[in-house]
């Protein structure tokens, strides 16, 4: 189904270069990602992307229908936020697959775990891509992200950019949030540490158990 949805894209003529669920970020070649979430409702910023010149559009299907005005290369997909990671990692390349990948959760000490494991790989002449809190890319040349742990579409743009430029690994924060949302979804993880777990992020969770929950889907 994943490979599919790409097909289906390139016979309707689509040429794609990058993925966006930011209909901000819409540019010629990107394929913009909408779907409804906390925040709003992305299908209601497709316009927007298509003014910005997104190449293609992917659309949640459930209790949504395209508009034929909108003449652009598209594809409705059901349940296409959680598949959004898994639809990235097969558009990039599958980097994660290629790359010894640690995803590091717990209330508190994740960045700086990711920091030693990335400085331990690389006494070992590893080269190691970083991703949290500080930013991404590697130790001394970071990045911005918007969050600790990025939407799934930019973990594994991250991921395929780290691989193009000769990482061997990677090290990843990976926030309850993240893990409730999807945004690791897809990652082919080899490892997974679990620093601790206190109280905290209860406003979203509602509760310590579900809050265990959600790190424990690492």
């Amino acid at each position: 189904m994943i490979d599919d949805v790409f097909a289906q894209l390139a016979r309707q003529g689509a040429a794609l270069v990058r993925l966006t669920s930011d209909s901000r970020r819409g540019a010629p070649g990107a394929a913009f990602f909408a779907w409804p979430g906390a925040a709003g409702d992305g299908r209601r910023h497709i316009p927007e992307a298509i003014g910005r010149g997104c190449a293609a559009v992917l659309w949640e299907s459930e209790g949504f229908d395209w508009n034929a005005e909108w003449r652009l290369p598209n594809a409705g997909v059901k349940g296409l936020k959680s598949r959004a990671g898994l639809l990235a990692h097969a558009f990039y390349g599958r980097p994660s697959d290629s790359l010894w990948v640690c995803g590091v959760t717990g209330t508190n000490g994740k960045t700086s775990c990711t920091q030693w494991i990335a400085a331990a790989l690389e006494t070992r002449g590893e080269r190691t891509g970083l991703i949290g809190t500080l930013g991404a890319g590697f130790a001394g040349a970071l990045g911005p992200v918007d969050n600790t742990t990025p939407e799934a579409l930019e973990v594994h743009r991250l991921l395929a950019q780290m691989k193009r430029t000769g990482a061997g690994a990677a090290a990843i924060e990976v926030s309850s949030h993240g893990l409730d949302q999807g945004r690791v979804n897809g990652v082919a993880f080899d490892c997974a540490l679990f620093t601790n777990l206190s109280h905290d992020h209860l406003d979203y969770h509602g509760s310590m158990e579900a809050y265990a929950a959600a790190k424990a889907r690492l």
